[in-house]
């Protein structure tokens, strides 16, 4: 965890409180689908971390511990749990005390990966279902990536994968793995909505019509989402200093 001189050194309430401040900054960047400044975040998470082996630790150091250590798992393709088996996030998220959901996913993590039992899959989406609804954004998200992939036993289901992406972004994740999940099914619904189309205007298919209509159904919600995830970006009121018009 801690590099051996961050450790020698006592941490005073000064610098844990910078480094909580920056690393805070740095989970709200990344949820936000930006890339928060890496040599910036490792030297915060340092602190953070000597600062819980020194036991000077609370609920809140654990709380930013684990969203950082959890956000190495959206590096890759979308929560890509079993592959990055980072038992310290999860660990660290059963000492959060607060509502925040996170404990929550941690326990899904737990069960989901295989963490020192038997892998429970349906206690696993019990708990980020639990998560969720404390309104923890990271839960939506990866509800919707297990329904769109039919992973740990869920059967697929695309539009089910979409309506949890969306509530993902309204409970303010909007990562950019979720977002290239999203804008995957914007063009891949629209393409398969023109084939379709192209076939339909030289021989009427029933089952091919209601292929068709669920596939503008999809592109209609991607798009939907898309507008949710890129509208803060475009705030007049953020993006421009009204002295300069």
């Amino acid at each position: 965890m801690a590099s051996a001189s961050t450790k020698e050194k006592k941490i005073n309430t000064a610098a844990l409180k910078g480094a909580i401040a920056i690393v805070q900054r740095g989970i709200e960047q990344h949820n936000a689908g930006e890339d928060p400044d890496t040599n910036e975040q490792a030297l915060a998470l340092q602190t953070l971390e000597a600062a819980w082996e020194q036991n000077t630790g609370n609920s809140e150091i654990c709380k930013y511990l684990a969203e950082s250590y959890f956000r190495r798992l959206d590096q890759g393709p979308l929560h890509q749990f079993g592959v990055d088996r980072d038992r310290d996030a999860a660990d660290l998220s059963l000492r959060v005390e607060d509502d925040s959901g996170l404990r929550e996913y941690g326990l899904a993590y737990m069960s989901l990966v295989a963490v020192d039992k038997e892998q429970d899959n349906k206690a696993g989406i019990g708990w980020l279902e639990k998560s969720a609804s404390k309104g923890y954004g990271r839960a939506y998200a990866l509800l919707g990536h297990i329904y769109e992939t039919a992973s740990y036993g869920i059967k697929k289901n695309e539009e089910a994968a979409l309506e949890l992406y969306g509530k993902a972004v309204s409970h303010g994740y909007r990562a950019k793995p979720l977002r290239e999940s999203v804008y995957r099914y914007y063009v891949e619904s629209q393409r398969l909505a023109d084939t379709g189309l192209g076939d339909l205007r030289t021989e009427f298919n029933p089952s091919a019509k209601e292929d068709v209509l669920k596939q503008i159904a999809l592109h209609h919600m991607a798009s939907e989402i898309l507008v949710d995830i890129y509208t803060p970006r475009f705030k007049v009121e953020e993006a421009y200093d009204c002295n300069d018009i």
